[in-house]
């Protein structure tokens, strides 16, 4: 019996001391119950790995997280508040540890920051949070591996979302009201997926960085770009944007750090006779005598200069004598590039699209660009391949440009795009060597196809009811190629004032002068 009451009060005494550990992890106002008053207090007392409920109530005080694995969790975010306003200055909640969440809670006011997410912590769940009002940023991320989802972020003084971190996920939420911009981002891997985003002055998004995601957002109404991307391997998918100011969608491949022309280290050096081994050619001259004297012979297109201490390496011109191997490959930094299946439309002082590449190999498909201001895709950079896509009723009496489809650079591939109806040219052609086939551009104000670059290649494209030409072939133009085109019921169907243009089984109604640009 004895035994038994032991054990009885054994257990008894645990579930007290576990009741009473649980009560040290909740907050409330009055701190009744055996809970904290403070969330700070009871966030410095949990343990790692452990869970702080907040109950109903305002809460004026900052909080610091310093401990790992922290979730602080809100009855529900409309009545749990935050307020780190003044008396109390600096951010309303700054996360210093690793792997914290923080669900259903509003923060509001506040000095600085609403969340800051320190540099070097990883592993931040934002959740269920509504931010408010915060002089600074409403979160301000510099974690890798951080992920805000179902939160709402509104009238933030300075970015709603400002990014400079790797790896960071920002998902269905409601962003709205800065005097700068919506969300921006420097770091790679940042994804923006499902996201409402309005009214912000700076703009909807900007990243800069490689591997951006931004993908089914919707946005409207902001002050700046809606969405610019400048870096590598972009994905820019099934977005709507609506009322935009400055670009609709702007995106740029830059050009790699460097490349096989600039880099020293761009060759293999192989010794001759009784070589031991190999060396890398760094730029450093004693790397380079050292490449030169294995097996006391060098590579032939290998040397070291004694009158102007500098080094020669082997280029791709002379890399063949067996002893010389080139091992660089220039990055192409936007292959795998998309902007696919987005919606552009009343940009009020750019283009739906601008999209540039100083690499081959971004895709632009099935977009979709009409009334925008200065006209519907604007083109330069190299070798991007737009296919299926639609610029409609773009362009303004007032402004220049104006076309459906503006193409400068080198190497453009544009296979069944439709423009229809534009203030301006359906398509206007500038640069040198695009190749367009299977296009159709109908009741455009201006021309239907408008050649002014060289080596402009058009096969099987469709030209109707054009107020200019159907396919005009300008002065400036060298080299152009009409092949199995067909143009009919424009002014004039087609013209041709280039150099040593080139024709062959096309359809065209009517022949005559190209009316000038």
């Amino acid at each position: 019996m004895r035994r038994t009451f032991r054990i009885l009060f054994a257990n008894c005494t645990l579930a007290l001391f576990t009741a009473i550990a649980a009560q040290a992890n909740c907050v409330n106002p009055t701190g009744s119950g055996g809970c904290f008053s403070s969330i700070q207090a009871a966030v410095s007392a949990a343990a790692p790995g452990e869970t702080v409920r907040v109950d109903s109530g305002t809460y004026f005080e900052t909080v610091a997280i310093t401990t790992p694995g922290i979730t602080l969790l809100g009855a529900t975010a409309k009545k749990v508040i935050l307020d780190p306003g003044p008396p109390n200055s600096g951010n309303g909640i700054d996360i210093l540890a690793n792997n914290v969440m923080l669900r259903k809670l509003t923060i509001r006011n506040g000095t600085a920051d609403g969340i800051a997410v320190a540099s070097g912590v990883t592993g931040t769940r934002i959740l269920k949070v509504t931010v408010i009002g915060a002089e600074d940023d409403c979160i301000n991320i510099r974690g890798s591996h951080t992920v805000v989802k179902n939160s709402t972020l509104r009238s933030c003084s300075s970015q709603l979302l400002q990014v400079n971190a790797d790896d960071v996920t920002i998902q269905k939420n409601s962003l709205s009201e800065s005097n700068n911009r919506c969300l921006a981002g420097t770091g790679t891997n940042i994804g923006v997926v499902n996201n409402d985003m309005s009214t912000c002055d700076g703009g909807c998004v900007d990243i800069t960085g490689g591997n951006a995601q931004v993908a089914k957002n919707h946005m409207a109404s902001c002050s700046g770009n809606g969405i610019r991307t400048l870096g590598d391997t972009p994905s820019i998918v099934k977005n709507t944007l609506i009322g935009i100011r400055d670009a609709g969608i702007e995106v740029t491949c830059p050009a790699p750090p460097t490349t096989c022309d600039s880099d020293p280290a761009r060759t293999i050096f192989t010794g001759g006779p009784g070589s031991a081994g190999c060396h890398q050619f760094n730029g450093d001259q004693n790397n380079c005598m050292q490449a030169w004297t294995i097996g006391f012979q060098g590579p032939a297109s290998c040397f070291f200069n004694a009158n102007n201490n500098s080094c020669s390496g082997c280029g791709p011109a002379n890399a063949n004598n067996g002893q010389c191997t080139n091992t660089c490959t220039d990055t192409n930094v936007c292959n795998g590039g998309l902007v696919s299946q987005n919606i552009v439309s009343k940009v009020t002082n750019e283009e739906c699209f601008i999209l540039s590449a100083s690499g081959t190999g971004l895709l632009v498909e099935q977009n979709s660009g009409s009334e925008c201001e200065d006209g519907g895709f604007h083109i330069d950079g190299t070798g991007i391949t737009l296919r299926k896509n639609t610029a409609s009723g773009n362009g303004t009496f007032s402004t220049s440009g104006n076309s459906g489809f503006e193409i400068s650079g080198t190497d453009h591939v544009l296979e069944q795009n439709t423009a229809i109806g534009n203030i301006g040219d359906g398509f206007n052609i500038d640069g040198t060597g695009h190749t367009l086939t299977k296009n159709d551009a109908e009741e455009n104000a201006g021309n239907g196809f408008d050649v002014e670059g060289d080596k402009i290649s058009l096969t099987k494209n469709t030209a109707k009811e054009n107020a200019k030409v159907g396919i005009a072939v300008n002065s400036p133009a060298q080299n152009t190629t009409v092949n199995k085109n067909t143009a009919l019921d424009n002014r004039t169907d087609f013209c041709d004032e280039g150099t040593g243009t080139t024709t062959s089984g096309n359809m065209f109604g009517t022949t005559g002068p190209c009316f000038g640009n």
